[in-house]
């Protein structure tokens, strides 16, 4: 899932795309989040969230959308063996 919100930042956004992870988490489905940083950070971090991957992507990335995207498209390790790709 692709989202430039994800909790701990607070939002309608934020909850639904989190509800919608640990919902598909617990129906057996791998589940990977690739979103914004939360703090000003200069690489990609890796972290849990009860079993949903998150990868914060460098601050600032969603602040062109296209350009932010197409730089997501280039870190393809985050895209490997993927069946669906949900964007928000």
């Amino acid at each position: 899932m692709v989202s430039s919100r994800y909790p701990p930042t607070v939002g309608g956004v934020e909850k639904h795309v989190s509800r919608l992870a640990h919902e598909l988490v617990k129906r057996g489905h791998h589940v990977r989040i690739i979103t914004s940083s939360h703090e000003p950070n200069l690489s990609r971090t890796e972290e849990s969230d009860a079993g949903v991957e998150v990868f914060r992507m460098p601050y600032g990335w969603d602040r062109a959308p296209f350009l932010g995207l197409l730089r997501m498209l280039h870190h393809g390790d985050l895209w490997r063996d993927r069946d669906v790709i949900h964007a928000h």
